[in-house]
């Protein structure tokens, strides 16, 4: 499986980079390696973010989209705003590695301190970068671990002691969690068991579908439905519309 993601620089709140990967805990679209000139100099001067535009995509589609995306925003030297070299859908991205070649890698990169290590980032862009994600969600707010990645973290845990394992709080932290507490009624006193958090009023939000090109279409009064009319997913909608994704079956969305 695969996905297409974007770089959004801080300073602009724009993207300046579409690319692809396949789905490895998102390593290319966090990777800093293997990227041009342009790119990091864009990073070194603004800060950046990465959004996940598309998953759960074949190699192909993520080829094909990537075409797309980068001929809507327009690469800078043809006039747009994205630094891509390319048009995109090329790219070894995908290809199998075999376990031989993932040993030799590991090998050669153990005992070694990262390349990052005693290397600060600068305060204006940890201030630019905190800035951008003011009022937004995390990427993967919501979005659920499928049976494969689960799996595969549960073998990569196996065998191995929890990281708390042999550790005790302090007294003092002990004694300051007893004081923070005192006089502080628990959540579920007086449920008599029924451990649930308090009921919540249930607010609809009207939700705005889009052309890719940000032409308003339609206007449905909630993400279910506009599920139920257009025959997709409420969660879909509703990721596209929290800016987690880029558009949904097609179309862009947002909350009124």
């Amino acid at each position: 499986m695969a996905y297409v993601y974007r770089h959004i620089r801080l300073d602009k709140n724009e993207p300046f980079y579409i690319g692809i990967g396949s789905q490895d805990n998102y390593s290319r679209a966090y990777s800093k390696s293997s990227r041009n000139n342009h790119w990091h100099n864009i990073v070194k001067r603004a800060g950046y973010e990465v959004q996940i535009m598309l998953d759960e995509l074949s190699w192909e589609e993520s080829q094909l989209k990537e075409i797309e995306f980068i001929s809507i925003y327009g690469r800078r030297d043809n006039g747009g705003i994205l630094c891509n070299r390319t048009d995109g859908g090329e790219g070894a991205t995908g290809l199998l590695v075999s376990e031989e070649t993932r040993r030799k890698q590991s090998l050669k990169k153990k005992g070694k301190p990262s390349v990052r290590k005693g290397i600060k980032i600068p305060q204006y862009i940890i201030d630019a970068m905190a800035k951008g994600r003011e009022g937004k969600d995390v990427w993967n707010k919501g979005k659920k671990l499928s049976d494969s990645q689960i799996e595969k973290m549960r073998q990569a845990m196996k065998g191995k002691p929890s990281p708390m394992k042999g550790k005790c709080h302090s007294e003092e932290l002990k004694q300051k969690w007893s004081k923070e507490r005192k006089g502080v009624s628990a959540w579920n006193k007086g449920m008599k068991g029924q451990y649930k958090m308090p009921n919540q009023v249930k607010r609809r939000k009207i939700v705005i579908q889009l052309s890719l090109n940000g032409l308003p279409l339609n206007e449905y009064e909630s993400a279910t439905a506009a599920a139920n009319s257009i025959g997709g997913l409420k969660g879909g909608i509703s990721a596209a519309a929290t800016n987690r994704t880029f558009g949904y079956l097609g179309y862009l969305w947002k909350y009124k």
